[in-house]
């Protein structure tokens, strides 16, 4: 079915190409027309492509080409989003259940590793704090936890097995008994089973629940999941024409693209007694690729997984986008930079440089 975002749009585009004399292979108009229609992975399909050719030409650089259709589709696609208006809006659903956008700005922290060293009780404008499930199980961690009891989450493992789940079984009571835990971040459907029956703590489903529109929303609603937090792979466009209702968004932080069933510091997928247990030093560790691009591991000996994040740290503004909820992802940013990350994205501020992406949020899924 056609995308009606486009209808009557009309852009231009003019490329620099100059063709020249060709002297043994000059270019005919279907070479043109297949370079051209080369859409790849976006939305777009030229249906009708005229080409005023003049014989004996030659173009010397076939990749200006492909640079004047991504501009050309770039260029549609900036205008298509900059035909929606972003006032707050208001979803009515059958159940006459209201909900506004562009109400508060509210920030969720996700702290991936703790550091014994950073006095984490001076963060500043935090509603939500979610810490990683295995640091619940360490005694040298309790102080920075009780320190957080404000309106604090448990984040669940990405990946539970038979050693999650017998620590789970065996210490989540004892768990909920000596912190004020608010609720849960769950990483998949199956983590239910594992949770308390209580209404009093709200289930929050992660990124990893793959969710990008407002049904997958409703049904998770029914599951009593509250609020959802949205895939990393959306983009602004979607964002724009599906428009979800109270979720939340991951608007800063380094993105993990792969979470493997093996440690790569001990070289297998079991903890073996002979492990030298490079997992438990102060190090960091990363990957370095064929570009010279370092990518951050973190290993969790609990299930011998290593979580592999992205070279670049994602950083998205806020402004114009209405949710009711932004979560910051944190790995090795001190205080200093955790605050001032926060200030920036209540201010509907990105922060730029090489060492920043938009991830997907300009592309189009």
């Amino acid at each position: 079915m056609p995308n009606s975002t486009y209808y009557n749009l009309e852009i231009a585009q003019i490329s620099d190409i100059i063709p020249e004399k060709a002297v043994n292979a000059p270019i005919d108009k279907n070479r043109i027309i297949s370079q051209l229609s080369k859409t790849g992975n976006t939305e777009f399909e030229f249906k009708h492509i005229d080409v005023d050719l003049d014989e004996g030409l030659y173009i010397p650089s076939i990749s200006k080409l492909n640079q004047l259709r991504r501009n050309a589709l770039e260029k549609l696609e900036n205008l298509a989003i900059s035909k929606f208006s972003r006032d707050p809006i208001t979803i009515s659903f059958e159940n006459n259940t209201k909900i506004t956008k562009n109400e508060n700005t509210k920030i969720s922290l996700l702290l991936n590793e703790l550091n014994l060293e950073y006095d984490y009780s001076v963060l500043e404008q935090v509603d939500k704090i979610y810490i990683p499930f295995k640091y619940f199980l360490d005694k040298k961690y309790f102080n920075i936890l009780n320190s957080l009891s404000n309106n604090l989450y448990i984040y669940m493992p990405s990946i539970i097995r038979k050693n999650y789940k017998k620590l789970i079984k065996t210490n989540l009571n004892s768990i909920l008994e000596n912190f004020k835990i608010s609720g849960f971040v769950i990483s998949n459907l199956a983590d239910l089973e594992l949770l308390p029956k209580d209404s009093k703590y709200e289930i929050i489903g992660n990124y990893t629940l793959n969710v990008f529109n407002n049904y997958t929303i409703k049904e998770l609603e029914n599951l009593n999941i509250t609020k959802t937090t949205l895939s990393p792979e959306l983009s602004k466009l979607s964002l724009s024409h599906n428009i979800i209702i109270d979720a939340e968004l991951i608007v800063y932080g380094a993105t993990a693209v792969m979470t493997a069933n093996y440690c790569l510091l001990g070289k297998s997928n079991h903890c073996y007694l002979d492990c030298t247990r490079m997992c438990n030093l102060e190090n960091k560790y990363y990957l370095k690729d064929r570009m010279g691009f370092n990518f951050r591991i973190i290993p969790d000996n609990i299930e011998t997984v290593t979580t592999i994040y992205n070279t670049k740290t994602t950083s998205i503004s806020i402004e114009n986008l209405g949710f009711s909820s932004y979560r910051i992802d944190i790995l090795d940013e001190n205080i200093d930079k955790i605050n001032f990350v926060i200030n920036q994205v209540k201010n509907g501020l990105r922060l730029e440089g090489a060492k920043f992406t938009n991830g997907n949020f300009n592309r189009e899924v």
